[in-house]
């Protein structure tokens, strides 16, 4: 590394001890007491962790959960060393996987999952309400077709069941920290996941120091995302409930619109190869206006399937 050039997380930290001056003066200049975080925070902290700190004016932090955020719901504060616990969590389920690969990979896995992502528990239901407004007109069309289940989102655990739990880019925590805001229905009859999207300032292309949204239109890498998690969500309603991505392929087709709910689709995409070990699928984000706006194909694969032909 060259002489006096930062690291990244130098570099990081530097940005993030900028961005608690600038919260500090905003306090003051509004007349408000500012409130100090620890020394470590611009270290150990994300930006999502030093803007909650600042909005509950000290008294949420990561050292110091909010316990009004529910199990599920929560995202992603906590210290250095609370990450590091959930990451080594993270590895034993993987390694826990394993020893159900058997039942992960079999019909019956798909329709145990499907069973909880149709009827979780009500505490654990997310229909929109933080970017998606409950009333909007898309949602609510979607909410009312009788051909449609609301689909929750579902992960295997390490005892071979399965919970609902929220991604990246769904749930209240995934709108409120990431800006990204997605509801997923069923469609059974056309084996196709439908659901609408809403992309927050957090997704724009381009913000200012302060974190502000300077560009109204969402970031690729936010929008690609979304389809990478609709194409290989769908694949769990219909074959393996334990598929990653292998390739995926993206056309960025219109600038997407902050604060606008759009549509998603999608669907397997021809034939399911190898016993269901690769599975094509496509899908895309489409306006009001029925304009697609974004669409991918993806390519995804399964080595638990490919373990059970073997």
């Amino acid at each position: 590394m060259a002489a006096g050039r930062l690291t990244r997380h130098e570099e990081l930290t530097r940005r993030l001890s900028q961005l608690i001056m600038v919260l500090q003066d905003e306090a003051e200049e509004a007349g408000e007491e500012a409130p100090e975080p620890p020394e470590c925070a611009a270290a150990e902290w994300t930006e999502a962790d030093i803007r909650r700190f600042f909005d509950s004016k000290g008294a949420v932090s990561p050292a110091a959960p909010d316990l009004s955020t529910k199990h599920g719901d929560g995202g992603g504060g906590g210290g250095l060393e609370q990450r590091r616990a959930l990451v080594a969590r993270g590895r034993g389920l993987v390694a826990g996987l394993g020893a159900h690969g058997r039942f992960l990979a079999s019909g019956d896995a798909v329709a145990a999952h499907n069973r909880l992502s149709f009827d979780p528990p009500v505490k654990q239901r997310y229909m929109g309400g933080v970017i998606i407004p409950k009333d909007d007109p898309l949602l609510v069309g979607l909410l009312n077709d009788s051909s449609l289940m609301h689909a929750e989102k579902v992960f295997q655990d390490d005892k071979g069941g399965f919970g609902v739990a929220h991604g990246f880019t769904n749930g209240p925590a995934a709108a409120r920290e990431h800006g990204i805001d997605s509801v997923y229905f069923w469609d059974a009859a056309r084996e196709r996941l439908r659901g609408v999207v809403a992309f927050g300032e957090q997704t724009s292309g381009v913000r200012s120091l302060h974190g502000d949204a300077t560009l109204p239109t969402a970031h690729g890498g936010a929008v690609e995302a979304v389809l990478d998690d609709l194409l290989a969500s769908v694949v769990r309603y219909v074959c393996s409930v334990s598929s990653a991505t292998a390739e995926i392929s993206v056309r960025l087709r219109k600038p997407c619109p902050l604060y606008e709910t759009l549509r998603l689709e999608a669907w397997i995409d021809g034939s399911i190869d190898m016993g269901g070990a690769m599975v094509k699928t496509a899908g895309s984000i489409t306006n009001a206006k029925g304009e697609v706006v974004a669409s991918a194909k993806c390519t995804m694969y399964s080595a638990l399937m490919m373990s059970k032909r073997s």
